[in-house]
């Protein structure tokens, strides 16, 4: 089904369009918000110009929409993945990078990767990888490097840019066998969760509206989301905050024209 989007100046400008989703009949409204505090705000506007019933209506994160989407799919609870939090993100990176040093040796380790601040640079890489769907295969490809990658005997070691795509491998293998996502992958996980049972996928999502609430623009990751909702043929609705500016928003990204 179609992607809309509707832009906004004021909270106020989206109310009437809010309200007449709740007047619909059918599967109920799902809302995605960017942050908590959306959440709240979302909630206070739904509720008081909206009538869902005697339940709340759906206004979830991502990681909500994750375990909404494990259960509708039936995932097995040993199977679905828990998203960690900030601080378990610097200890994974920091044990992949240690356990690295320790395999490769000190020679192969750039210099620059022995400094304390380095974590927290190659924390914010690898997170902005995931965010933009980097496959390890095209970043390892982009070096020059043969499909087959060579482990920690990485013959381009310590180029740097050699490092960061061993230790993209190291957090993706960390993760994936510890039943873990980061949230800068939650929403490829949700992509891949519906793909996994294309039949159910469908009847949960079709016809379904899914309204994307204060996001100004998407992820790599999540504009992958965006459209395979619509192939399911759920109706993907974007409410989208207006800045004034010609940039490279939703609006952009989803139809490909700026300042429309």
């Amino acid at each position: 089904m179609a992607i809309t989007i509707t832009g906004y100046h004021r909270v106020r400008e989206i109310e009437e369009k809010l309200a007449r989703l709740g007047s619909e009949r059918g599967p109920s409204p799902v809302f995605l918000v960017p942050s908590t505090g959306d959440r709240e705000i979302l909630r206070d506007i739904i509720l008081e110009r909206v009538s869902f019933g005697p339940a709340e209506p759906s206004i979830l994160r991502w990681e909500d929409l994750y375990r909404e989407a494990a259960r509708e799919m039936d995932v097995p609870p040993k199977a679905r993945r828990r998203q960690i939090d900030p601080p378990d993100h610097w200890l994974i990176v920091r044990y992949v990078l240690e356990r690295l040093k320790a395999r490769a040796g000190e020679a192969s380790i750039p210099p620059g990767a022995r400094h304390g601040g380095f974590l927290w640079t190659l924390g914010d890489d690898l997170r902005e990888l995931l965010r933009e769907e980097v496959h390890p295969d095209i970043l390892a490809s982009s070096l020059g490097c043969t499909p087959e990658c060579e482990g920690s005997g990485c013959p381009k070691l310590p180029d740097p840019g050699a490092l960061l795509c061993r230790l993209y491998r190291d957090y993706l293998e960390y993760l994936d066998a510890h039943s873990l996502t980061d949230s800068a992958r939650t929403a490829t996980v949700i992509a891949e969760t519906l793909s996994g049972n294309p039949s159910r996928a469908s009847e949960w999502a079709g016809g379904r509206a899914f309204v994307f609430a204060g996001f100004m623009s998407f992820t790599r990751s999540q504009l992958t989301l965006v459209r395979e909702l619509s192939r399911l043929g759920a109706r993907v609705m974007v409410f989208m905050p207006e800045c004034g500016l010609e940039i490279h928003d939703a609006r952009a990204q989803l139809f490909g024209d700026i300042g429309a």
